[in-house]
């Protein structure tokens, strides 16, 4: 490479900063994978029911980007998400929902608690990132199983994933390279053996050496 030419390589400012970049931007990218979620849901749904399910609820949506990508995959479906932080909805508005377009029109944003009764019921109802571990008593969990059931259609399937296994009770950090220039870091910072309560955090790390520390955190 000329040298003129990596001088211009070497001023080049990153793409991310701790300074300028936006938490969900970065979460986006290194944690969610929206097309391979609505091939999965719409694959195992079929294989169950034998038909094409149309309405998906997703609990605990935050920036709604899995409720953007069900409706952009058929003109015939529609989405709710549910989020009990007004200001990630806001954000996923703008920034998810507002690019579809006319599309955005079929997805519902409710800000409430995913406990809270809904009226309308769905083919499928989700709760992805294992995020209904917030609720840490069988009390809480079963009444939230009981309005699931509630806000299913006729036929309609709840999906909800889990992490396990004997790493997830080890204290460690995780690096992971993000091709968009940055390193994804999952911190399971800490494990109570009794009681199985876990605090894990999501910080991401620049190519300038700085840090987002704690973007995330998980109790």
């Amino acid at each position: 490479m000329p040298k003129a030419r990596r001088k211009r390589a070497a001023k080049k400012k990153p793409r991310f900063t701790a300074k300028t970049a936006d938490k969900h931007v970065l979460y986006q990218l290194s944690v969610q994978a929206t097309e391979t979620e609505v091939e999965f849901l719409n694959g195992w749904f079929k294989q169950l029911r034998g038909k094409k399910p149309l309405s998906l609820r997703e609990d605990f949506c935050g920036t709604a980007l899995l409720c953007a990508e069900w409706v952009k995959s058929s003109k015939d479906r529609t989405a709710t998400g549910i989020d009990i932080d007004r200001g990630v909805l806001k954000w996923g508005k703008e920034h998810n929902l507002g690019p579809l377009g006319d599309a955005q029109e079929r997805i519902t944003l409710l800000c409430q608690d995913v406990r809270a009764k809904v009226k309308q019921k769905h083919d499928i109802i989700c709760a992805f990132n294992f995020s209904y571990w917030i609720f840490k008593t069988r009390e809480a969990m079963r009444n939230y199983f009981a309005q699931i059931k509630a806000g299913l259609a006729k036929g309609g399937l709840f999906f909800l994933d889990a992490y396990g296994g004997w790493e997830s009770h080890e204290p460690m950090k995780e690096h992971r390279k993000i091709r968009a220039g940055f390193t994804y870091v999952w911190d399971q910072n800490t494990f109570d053996a009794i009681s199985h309560d876990v605090t894990n955090f999501i910080h991401f790390e620049f190519q300038n050496n700085t840090k987002l520390a704690r973007a995330f955190r998980y109790d």
